[in-house]
């Protein structure tokens, strides 16, 4: 099965529409839309509308045709599944914990707190973890990566969730894959731990052949 998978594009969806490969299932992992504001909420929806408005038919005619599994980022300020599903897209919430081409997904956007500003931070992980785990997924999908796992910047500072990490070592699951974002430094890079690809998609978009 190839998977295109992109993240962190923060308006650039202009790289979507430069590539031809059409895979048989898309995973966007957060951010996906421009902010004008650190966080004001009435700004970021007016302006990530309007963003949308203006540019969304082309943007979703790009995905028209393959299903697309979503889960929305830290600077998204309105629902990119939903934003697709107005023009026809295929496209699911990871909070729909959705079955799509025979694999169960399941995965949450939230983030490890930052300073109070964006969508999503938190200082508990407890119940998001437990949640996606209860669903049994094949693949995981969440906008930040597991602690210690291609979640470093360029100062070795982790952007990571320690209790996703401890919960992929050490509890019974079936996941083979997990796609993320949100740490721009590690965009583009895959590794492969315990038996499951890690795939860091910030700031691209890339294509990957998996075989579950």
């Amino acid at each position: 099965m190839l998977i295109g998978h992109l993240s962190d594009l923060h308006g650039a969806l202009k790289r979507v529409l430069d590539t031809n490969t059409n895979p048989d299932l898309w995973i966007a992992t957060g951010d996906m839309f421009p902010n004008r504001t650190r966080g004001d909420v009435v700004v970021e929806v007016s302006h990530q509308r309007n963003w949308w408005d203006f540019y969304g038919k082309k943007i979703s005619d790009r995905f028209q045709g393959r299903p697309v599994v979503v889960v929305d980022g830290n600077h998204d300020y309105i629902s990119f599944a939903q934003a697709l599903r107005e023009h026809g897209v295929e496209a699911y919430d990871i909070s729909e914990s959705p079955t799509v081409l025979g694999m169960k997904f399941a995965g949450f956007r939230e983030i490890p707190y930052i300073a109070g500003e964006w969508n999503g931070e938190v200082h508990d992980f407890r119940e998001a973890v437990d949640e996606a785990f209860a669903q049994d997924p094949d693949i995981l999908v969440t906008h930040a990566p597991p602690a210690g796992i291609l979640d470093a910047d360029h100062y070795g500072v982790g952007y990571g969730i320690n209790l996703l990490m401890q919960a992929l070592s050490y509890r019974p699951h079936k996941i083979r894959a997990h796609f993320f974002g949100h740490a721009h430094e590690c965009g583009g890079n895959t590794v492969e731990e315990m038996g499951i690809r890690f795939f860091n998609g910030a700031t691209k978009v890339r294509f990957h052949n998996i075989n579950l």
